[in-house]
């Protein structure tokens, strides 16, 4: 297994703009395209945080295989976009993604880290809960249907609203890496 590089991203360019839309295209069904992306980083609040398939320096043109789009204001954040690429979920990545996330907030002197997750997308929701994100609220229907229609009550339409108390001792390195899967032989997104 090759380590992966976990970083803060660079500044992007158009081109990353797009590999991180067409990685949201992989993921979401309703991503987020390169405008929206662009939009949000260009307001000084967001930041940017990426995982590269490489145990070496950053490539300028590695496109990254998870990454997460973070708001800050004062002492709160907001997790705005979270994204793993599919062929490589289920590696810890986005677990460590967001606890590198939550290590650099805490340097920061964020005290709370917000999120809405659909409620039908259960192992995100389960991710959310063992790392201590507790459900503050629900937003009825706040989520426009599709194609993951899954029964009568259409509560997987519903966000969940998602907090976590962010620690001050989380001034620690991430104790285990994230690695790449094996057992997958796609590439990332480009």
């Amino acid at each position: 297994m090759i380590p992966c590089l976990l970083r803060p991203a660079l500044p992007l360019a158009p081109d990353h703009l797009a590999s991180l839309a067409v990685l949201e295209a992989l993921t979401s069904e309703h991503p987020w395209g390169a405008p929206a992306l662009a939009q949000t980083l260009a307001q000084p609040p967001a930041r940017l945080f990426s995982v590269l398939p490489s145990c070496f320096l950053p490539v300028v043109d590695t496109p990254p295989i998870a990454y997460a789009l973070v708001s800050q204001l004062g002492p709160e954040a907001e997790l705005l976009q979270l994204a793993t690429h599919p062929a490589h979920r289920r590696c810890g990545l986005a677990r460590a993604l967001l606890l590198h996330v939550c290590q650099t907030l805490s340097q920061a002197g964020v005290a709370r880290l917000f999120l809405e997750v659909r409620r039908g997308n259960q192992p995100a929701v389960l991710l959310y809960q063992q790392l201590g994100f507790q459900i503050d609220r629900v937003r009825p229907g706040y989520y426009p249907s599709g194609s993951h229609q899954k029964g009568p009550d259409f509560a997987d339409f519903d966000a969940l609203v998602m907090s976590l108390s962010v620690p001050d001792d989380m001034s620690a390195p991430v104790d285990h890496p994230p690695r790449l899967c094996t057992r997958h032989s796609a590439t990332p997104a480009q």
